[in-house]
């Protein structure tokens, strides 16, 4: 019997290892959008599980088979730089920037009769034309370095209902049982930009640039444009509150024997947060309420057993595997072009201002043009597929003490994503402007012999296949939480059994999909 039980451990490990292949799990960069992964009072997780088994509803001696718990809690991430190459291009975490500048080196060279600065700096990462960068000095040109810091701070407060529906007639256990979890959530997200400027190329020049708006000093100001509808940057703390997921649960007793249980449950996600919409698409790394506002099935199965007991010394051992099938919904991200990192930044024409602009005289046949971002932010249909989550857990029971000590491992598929529709007509500009367009160019090389005159705008005009949906969707999820709490059980109120308990968790990935973080939590419950 004995061996049957730590097999139920065993099978719990195995299933957790044969998920694992399912799911491409790498390091990502250049990605527009971070999808909230593991949440906190999700069925599976310790803030919710934790002095909260099946049991629970039965504590009461002639009760009503009902059992409530309230939990508070407090996360803060760590390791910003992992979290930086996440959304920044190449997987840097400092990334050098140059300004372009006719016959000006930027970088140390010699200046070029080819009007390709990418032969003076071959260390620039971003080319500050993009950003509407043009500065006023004709021997020296812009150049910074920036770095992101991302970080988030979550708090919540979630509460579980558990109800008997029915129990066996012969032992009382209860064998049938409903399950609704509610809880409401503060996230705080901030991108902070830093930026230290080598060169300031005399500052802006003054003269109108792209959007039809004057040219920007630095990367900074370059990010904080009014003319930017997405993608922007200012260091500004964003929070959203509200319900997050509700999860509603019916679930049975396999097995209930002496010192051991099996339990399954099936069951749905109630989207109640909210989502990346074309509101909250303005800024990166803007804060979300659950799980992206996406319905759900969710099923799973609960173990326990008793290991070891001497006098009121009790050891007893806890597993648990839960699922999600997610479904899917719009929202807004910004799309980078295949093999071209941050290209969503990068300046482009519409044909009306190619034309314009080989009209036009210098200066401002140079500076003509929009914003990427502007165009390359749209409307996806995102599938999150699915999500496995798989816990295992020791306690000990000292009279009305409880001390647990587990291990989680959280897995969720890539996102998939379908664009809606492609309607601009653009094309990406040369780094001469003048109307000629340039199918080559990325966001820090020019390849200036790749450049078209205007006459070739339809060849060099951005299909829905030069796309990369890859960009705007949140790549596979692997993280390992570890957790303790101490919890006590007393009985007061006329005999109705409550429980408390404090706990702290840490979560860590060898990857960058996710947040590493630490969280406390608190809670109190009470069965009637």
């Amino acid at each position: 019997m004995i061996k049957c039980k730590y097999n139920i451990v065993l099978v719990t490990f195995v299933l957790g290892l044969l998920v694992m292949p399912l799911v491409d799990a790498n390091d990502a960069y250049s990605r527009s959008t971070f999808s909230p992964t593991d949440e906190f009072f999700q069925r599976g997780h310790p803030i919710r599980e934790t002095l909260f088994d099946v049991e629970r509803a039965d504590k009461k001696y002639d009760g009503i088979g009902g059992a409530i718990e309230v939990a508070g809690y407090f996360s803060q991430s760590t390791n910003p730089n992992e979290l930086a190459k996440y959304f920044s291009p190449f997987g840097k975490v400092c990334l050098n920037v140059a300004e372009f500048k006719a016959g000006v080196t930027d970088g140390g060279g010699a200046p070029t009769t080819n009007q390709d600065s990418d032969y003076d700096d071959p260390t620039k990462n971003l080319e500050a034309r993009h950003f509407n960068i043009s500065t006023l000095s004709g021997t020296t040109t812009f150049r910074s370095v920036i770095k992101l810091k991302p970080c988030q701070q979550t708090a919540g407060i979630g509460i579980a209902y558990r109800q008997t529906l029915w129990r066996n007639c012969e032992d009382e256990t209860p064998r049938l049982w409903l399950d609704v979890a509610l809880p409401i959530e503060y996230v705080r997200n901030q991108m902070k930009l830093q930026e230290a400027i080598i060169s300031d190329g005399g500052g802006s020049d003054g003269l109108v640039g792209l959007d039809g708006t004057v040219h920007v000093a630095n990367m900074t100001q370059a990010f904080q444009q009014s003319t930017w509808l997405y993608g922007k940057i200012d260091g500004k703390c964003r929070y959203k509150w509200g319900l997050a997921d509700v999860e509603v649960a019916l679930g049975w007793g396999t097995y209930w024997g002496d010192c051991s249980y099996l339990n399954g449950y099936l069951g749905f996600l109630a989207p109640t947060g909210t989502k990346v919409n074309q509101k909250n698409a303005a800024y990166v790394f803007s804060p979300v309420v659950g799980n992206n506002h996406h319905w759900a099935l969710i099923f799973g199965s609960y173990y326990g057993f008793d290991v070891w007991h001497h006098n009121e010394h009790e050891i007893d051992m806890a597993a648990s595997a839960h699922g999600r099938v997610l479904f899917k919904n719009k929202q807004w991200r910004s799309l980078d072009l295949k093999d071209k990192d941050w290209s969503r930044y990068a300046e482009v024409y519409t044909f009306a201002q190619a034309t314009q602009a080989a009209a036009a005289t210098a200066p401002s046949n140079q500076d003509i043009g929009s914003s990427g971002i502007n165009f390359f932010t749209q409307c996806l249909e995102i599938n999150p597929r699915w999500t496995a989550d798989f816990n295992t857990a020791v306690l000990y029971k000292h009279c009305n003490w409880n001390v647990e000590l587990g291990y989680n491992f959280f897995v969720r598929h890539a996102e998939g994503a379908k664009l809606c529709k492609w309607t601009p007509q653009i094309a990406q500009k040369d780094v001469i402007g003048a109307g000629n367009v340039n199918i080559a160019r990325t966001i820090n090389k020019h390849f200036r012999f790749d450049a078209l005159s205007v006459a070739g705008f339809n060849e060099a005009q951005i299909q829905k296949s030069d796309l990369n949906l890859d960009s705007a969707t949140h790549p596979a999820v692997l993280t390992n939480l570890v957790y303790a709490s101490l919890g006590y059980n007393w009985s007061c109120w006329c005999d109705t059994p409550m429980f408390a308990s404090l706990g702290g968790s840490y979560e860590f990935s060898t990857i960058n999909t996710t947040i590493d973080r630490w969280t406390v939590w608190g809670k109190l419950g009470v069965s009637f």
